[in-house]
């Protein structure tokens, strides 16, 4: 399959025709997740075959191991790994256990990596079959090691456990590891990195320490080891593969386990598995973030200003491995009664963050895309490999069939689908001279973008949604100027200063809502207003008892917004101005409690469109009175617009 997210669309779809076969070709190949979900609930893992212990000694289980309330898991009885196992192992199947360690790894051994001669060569037996071991015996020895850490039993490592000489076994494994390493007990991230030097030991407990929060104002030797930690972790393989990305994010609370020599002394902060530092992702990305931020009780100086601009530039450098690292967010419990871990995301967020990211088959690309946005309809990757359909095609269509519509141009109004006229009059496909690579990363906050009830046909494409119809281009050149400059600077920064940010977006929104006032456009702005206030009461405190956490529910204590925007304004002589609650002194101060990092994601693309374009656009659901302007856009045009169902 040809990776062809640089090509434009033109140039791989020059006529109608071509698309829509491909199209339909694509959409023959869509399977639903039933079958993926049954193998999942029946993984096979490695497990050591007899109860045995040196010295004869057998590892106890913890109390209630494996036990549930219905019924034992059928891991009770399976033997634990221990430290030292050099012996023959079982590869067995445990339907719906979860009490598994799930190993993510990179395949290929690291060219400076040295053969460490004291590591068996395993032996794995599966009926009345055996075989020698096909993941490395390195990355086998610390699995072994991390389960007996943690009275494991049961190991899943995707080299032993799926077949490698079944495709059909492949091709469900792979459409399937999202929920793998989701269910897991232990999900394991094992770096190439080894820690050799107390003072890199000590580094990585620094690091843990800043990202749990405590007020640690790092000296410039701390700073030197921090840099040469994030160096080290930039230069790992593990953090350039693609697949190891959606394990990263499937699993949630990953733990990463980097390998230090035994002369050394390891922190109890950094785990209990034996010869690894444990630090999970999260506290990576935390630690980077923090330690570019300056400390809160300092005044606020650029990084540059407090450890030199070179330093700071490598710092800075060196902290984009760990802060673009996307940790899940467990957003409930399954069918299952599982932890649901699931990053929000989109094909657009996908196919950013596989951008610099590397795997050697194309097709399965499909798989993690589909596996990263939590898709229910996957695209067979045997069956498009073999029809030589491009990836770009296959990922467009997966994504639609999915109501995912990230990747379409919400800007351009919608029309039909005509095989004979020229490529850009379908509204729902990309420009001749775009490719996918151009396409920007939309962020969703966890507000999903999605359509329902998509299918492709010789007609065209069939979907629900709502049809608005946009007429009113709203000339806002004064706020553009007036904001323009301190908002690039503002998000010019890496990371972002998002309490800049916050200030200046809260001062534009609410100038944003006088302007619609002023212009007579006042179900804008009460529709703006209540996005805008709906943000701000969702942090009301429950109860009002004992001292506040901060100023933002002391402030809302003493306060609670209208829930119409006409009643926030005062008017003097023909002249209106915000009605402020006592607390705030000024326009500025009161628009300080309006932001936090959800804000500015939520609401950028209104600064950002309006200091871009000087205008929005004003339109309401096509059903409605002409006329009526109720719903903001920001479109290049008037017309007609698909929303959401």
């Amino acid at each position: 399959m040809d990776l062809d997210i640089s090509k434009p669309w033109g140039e791989i779809h020059p006529t109608g025709n071509s698309i829509q076969e491909q199209f339909l070709q694509v959409q023959a190949q869509a399977e639903p997740r039933e079958k993926a979900v049954r193998w999942a609930n029946n993984l096979k893992f490695i497990t050591p075959i007899y109860w045995s212990s040196a010295n004869g000694i057998v590892p106890r289980k913890p109390e209630n191991f494996g036990e549930s309330v219905d019924k034992p898991c059928a891991c009770i009885d399976i033997p634990l790994f221990r430290h030292g196992d050099s012996q023959t192992l079982l590869l067995r199947e445990v339907p719906g256990c979860v009490n598994y360690v799930a190993i993510s790894y990179c395949w290929k051994a690291p060219e400076n990596a040295r053969i460490l001669r004291d590591i068996p060569i395993y032996s794995l037996r599966s009926g009345t079959r055996e075989r020698a071991n096909r993941a490395r015996w390195q990355i086998l020895h610390r699995a072994f090691r991390y389960a007996a850490s943690y009275y494991c039993g049961l190991i899943w490592i995707d080299q032993e456990c799926i077949d490698q000489d079944d495709r059909e076994d492949k091709e469900t494994g792979i459409q399937s590891m999202d929920l793998v390493y989701k269910r897991a007990a232990f999900p394991v991230g094992l770096l190439n990195f080894r820690i050799r030097t107390q003072q890199e030991m000590d580094t990585m407990a620094l690091i843990v320490s800043i990202a749990k929060g405590y007020r640690i104002s790092p000296t410039e030797v701390q700073i030197d080891g921090i840099i040469h930690i994030f160096e080290a972790l930039t230069a790992d393989a593990w953090f350039s593969r693609s697949w190891i990305l959606q394990e990263v994010v499937c699993a949630g609370d990953m733990k990463l386990c980097i390998e230090f020599d035994v002369s050394l002394t390891k922190p109890e902060c950094l785990g209990y598995a034996k010869n690894e530092v444990e630090i999970t992702p999260e506290q990576l990305k935390e630690a980077a973030l923090l330690v570019n931020l300056p400390p809160l009780d300092e005044p606020y100086q650029p990084l540059a200003n407090r450890i030199g601009s070179a330093k700071a530039a490598r710092l800075q450098q060196a902290s984009k491995v760990p802060m673009g690292i996307r940790p899940g967010t467990q957003l409930g419990i399954d069918e299952q009664g599982l932890p649901l871990w699931q990053w929000a995301c989109n094909a657009a967020e996908a196919l950013k963050l596989l951008e610099r990211k590397q795997n050697e088959r194309v097709s399965d690309r499909l798989a993690i895309v589909a596996n990263l946005c939590h898709y229910s309809t996957r695209i067979n990757t045997n069956g498009v490999e073999a029809l030589g359909i491009g990836f770009s095609t296959c990922v467009w269509v997966m994504a639609l069939l999915n109501g995912d519509v990230s990747l379409l141009n919400p800007a351009r109004p919608v029309h039909g689908w005509n095989p004979t006229e020229p490529v850009n009059h379908q509204s729902w496909l990309p420009e001749p001279s775009m490719a996918l690579s151009s396409i920007p990363e939309l962020t969703e906050s966890g507000k999903r973008l999605r359509l329902q009830g998509i299918s492709l046909s010789a007609n065209g494409m069939k979907c629900q949604g709502y049809l608005y119809r946009v007429t009113q281009r709203i000339e806002l050149s004064d706020l553009a100027s007036s904001f323009k400059t301190q908002w690039i600077n503002a998000t010019a920064t890496s990371p972002l200063d998002y309490k800049c940010a916050q200030q200046i977006l809260g001062e534009f929104l609410l100038s944003l809502l006088l302007k619609l006032d002023s212009l007579g456009l006042t179900d804008l702005a009460d529709a703006l207003w209540h996005s805008v206030r709906e943000d701000y009461v969702s942090y009301y405190p429950s109860n009002n008892e004992g001292p506040s956490v901060s100023i933002r529910e002391e402030r809302l204590a003493t306060w609670y917004p209208p829930s119409c925007f006409q009643a926030m304004l005062d008017e003097t002589d023909g002249a209106k101005t915000l009605h402020l609650p006592d607390w705030a002194r000024s326009t500025e101060d009161f628009a300080r409690v309006f932001g936090d990092s959800s804000s500015v994601d939520d609401f950028r693309w209104l600064i950002d469109f309006v200091t871009n374009t000087g205008c929005l656009w004003g339109g309401g659901l096509f059903d409605q009175a002409i006329g009526l302007v109720d719903v903001i856009f920001g479109v290049n045009s008037p017309g007609l617009f698909l929303g959401q169902w």
